[in-house]
């Protein structure tokens, strides 16, 4: 790749100047803004200006993200003439090679768009991939990524088939990847006691949430609560009977 030196006449070289200078410059008007607060600048910059990935030429650097003085966003140019601004380390990675409209060729040749299966790949790829998405926080935010494969709907679909009515996909290791073998589609109740807030119980080599023992205990699940919240040992919570009140 060249580096930003070389292409000095660039937009990108001036707004990656005019940074540097604004975190690491203390004579700079803007410093207390930027390098003033501890905004760094931490490596060169990698131009990417003209470069093809996939079907996407990029045009020219976008913006930064504040919290992180590394990563950069690109506008790009598809071949199909949309334009969309991209992660510069999604580019490099091989993550997004179009604006989508090669997944959309690919999955409208097989009748698949628009399918329960395509929104929920979809979805998955947006709460992990952008930042822009409400979701994104507890997802690509923490770390969880999407395998490789997975960049093709079709390759998707081929791994988890059609989804099922009333359920939705989930991953078995709730802060693993979304993958093949971490993936399955499940129900509601299913994903509830799937998930980082649960509390697991092991009582007689069996382990499950304090709402699965209340259903199998036939014990009401705030009352089990209760009592482990007391100090209640695992034994006499799940063991003793809840006392009737006599009217």
């Amino acid at each position: 790749m060249t580096i930003i030196h070389r292409m000095y006449k660039t937009k990108t070289y001036k707004t990656w100047e005019s940074m540097k200078y604004r975190c690491n410059d203390q004579n700079n008007p803007g410093y207390k803004d930027y390098g003033g607060r501890g905004d760094r600048v931490k490596k060169e910059l990698i131009d990417l200006t003209g470069k093809r990935f996939g079907r996407l030429i990029v045009k020219e650097v976008a913006y930064r993200l504040k919290e992180n003085g590394s990563q950069y966003y690109w506008k790009t140019i598809c071949d199909c003439g949309n334009e969309k601004t991209i992660r510069g380390d999604h580019l490099k990675a091989g993550l997004i090679s179009s604006c989508r409209c090669l997944q959309k060729e690919t999955a409208t040749k097989h009748n698949l768009v628009n399918t329960p299966t395509w929104y929920t790949w979809r979805y998955m790829r947006s709460r992990c991939l952008n930042p822009q998405s409400t979701e994104y926080e507890n997802y690509g935010g923490r770390g969880i990524k999407i395998c490789k494969r997975w960049d093709s709907f079709i390759n998707f679909f081929e791994d988890m088939g059609w989804k099922p009515e009333d359920m939705t996909i989930d991953r078995i290791n709730n802060d693993g990847d979304y993958t093949p073998e971490n993936c399955r589609w499940a129900t509601k109740i299913e994903q509830c006691n799937n998930t980082r807030r649960n509390v697991f119980i092991r009582f007689k080599n069996i382990e499950l949430t304090i709402s699965q023992w209340a259903k199998k205990l036939n014990i009401n699940r705030i009352t089990l609560g209760n009592r482990i919240r007391r100090g209640w040992t695992i034994e006499r919570a799940l063991t003793q009977e809840v006392q009737s009140h006599a009217n």
